[in-house]
């Protein structure tokens, strides 16, 4: 081997230990978020898929923004109008299945309408003047054609504490009908947002305990089978039941579940700071969980979360920081940029080996 060939292959071994080195490291090394801001406003839980957002406000009602153009398609209020008190309370979720937007009010401290939007006729589809009314809806999912809700099973009585519930809503009821909604989950403390997994699986972050809790889809399919039984006893099940809980660094609001099942959450504290975190469950890190943002501010209130895919792989998570009309964020994952660069190099190292042989 000549003189040159021994400097060059020295290198190259000097670098391939370092991208050892490196690779041995990444797993402590924290990774980069990018993130930019995106100048719409959602009241209550949205839902991004195929470069979409769907979300709704109480002044504006419906609309789809495009991700890419940047444009919004505003189909706005059903016919008659809505009722709300404009607090961020209400959801807005799309089935992308069915082309099927839930939309949910609330209003008189005690109440909430839902309406549903049918993409494809182009039209509001719920019968009657004022929706489906139920009792102070919060949040809202949408798996294999269900709308799951999380929210209060009796009117508020204006301070903290209460039963919260996680529902099977009764798509078929009218407004003449007693408002049927199957119990799922007896959870705790204030309402707050909803999540469920691919696969089927629920998750709810409380507000009331800082503990996130998992359900899986068996356990919840064993108490959805009562809701249109004559005279049927509504079974239900309670946190004592989860499979799974971790303990949060704050009140759980905004909870999400991307294609992958990996698990978001965002809390508001204002006892420690940070006051509010964004981060993903991650059992390998020392607090069980991977921060992804940070606030202390004090006009701040993260909220509702969804991811458009495989965050680790690269898609989006949207979140909204506040609900006070301040926008909402685009968040994306950067794998770490020192562990990317020592591995290019090495894949040269070897492209450089196979030409000198």
């Amino acid at each position: 081997m000549s003189r040159d060939r021994i400097k060059r292959f020295a290198g190259c071994t000097m670098m391939a230990a370092a991208i050892t080195t490196a690779n041995t490291a990444s797993a402590d090394l924290a990774p980069d978020y990018e993130s930019i801001n995106i100048p719409i406003t959602a009241e209550g839980q949205f839902t991004a898929s195929d470069g979409l957002i769907h979300s709704w406000t109480a002044s504006g009602g419906y609309s789809v923004y495009d991700t890419a153009t940047g444009s919004t398609t505003t189909i706005g209020l059903p016919p008659n109008g809505i009722l709300s008190n404009g607090y961020g309370d209400p959801f807005g979720v799309y089935d992308i299945d069915n082309d099927l937007f839930y939309a949910a009010t609330l209003y008189g401290g005690s109440d909430s309408d839902i309406y549903i939007y049918d993409a494809i006729a182009e039209d509001w589809i719920t019968p009657g003047q004022d929706g489906v009314t139920m009792v102070n809806a919060y949040g809202g999912q949408v798996h294999n054609g269900q709308l799951y809700v999380s929210g209060l099973a009796e009117p508020w009585n204006g301070g903290l504490g209460q039963s919260t519930y996680i529902f099977a809503y009764d798509h078929s009821a009218t407004p003449a009908d007693e408002a049927r909604h199957d119990m799922l989950i007896e959870t705790a403390g204030n309402s707050a947002n909803l999540a469920i997994a691919p696969n089927g699986d629920v998750y709810y972050a409380t507000y009331s305990d800082n503990t996130l809790y998992h359900w899986t889809a068996d356990q919840v399919a064993s108490v959805t089978d009562d809701l249109y039984a004559p005279d049927a006893v509504d079974n239900f099940l309670t946190l004592s039941d989860a499979v799974d809980s971790w303990a949060l660094p704050g009140a759980g609001n905004g909870l999400a579940v991307d294609s992958a099942g990996n698990v978001f959450f965002a809390v508001n504290n204002f006892s420690s700071s940070p006051n509010h975190i964004l981060a993903m469950i991650d059992p390998t890190q020392p607090e069980g969980y991977r921060t992804i943002y940070t606030t202390d501010g004090y006009m701040e209130w993260f909220g509702p979360i969804s991811v458009d895919g495989n965050f680790l792989r690269g898609d989006t998570l949207y979140f909204s920081p506040s609900t006070y009309g301040s926008g909402m964020m685009a968040i994306t994952y950067i794998p770490e940029p020192a562990t990317l660069s020592l591995l290019a190099m090495g894949g040269l190292c070897a492209i450089q080996r196979r030409k000198q042989d």
